[in-house]
């Protein structure tokens, strides 16, 4: 529900760690800002390989799937 999210929203670790970094000036805004600028290219970078990988034969589909 909206509540829930918003409520987690709240106790985001991230955002919690990011405030408790800045609070404790053990790391600037802007070294923050640079880290999530690196993790979204990596991100990208990952989903535009996968995007660009050819589909697995259908035969592997189930290799190494423990039931």
């Amino acid at each position: 529900t909206e509540e829930e999210l918003a409520q987690w929203k709240v106790k985001c670790p991230i955002k919690r760690l990011e405030k408790k970094l800045l609070d404790a000036n053990q790391a600037s805004a802007d070294q923050l800002q640079k880290i999530d600028q690196e993790i979204l290219a990596e991100v990208e970078q990952a989903i535009s390989f996968v995007e660009a990988a050819p589909y697995a034969p259908m035969e592997t589909a189930m290799e190494n799937v423990y039931r």
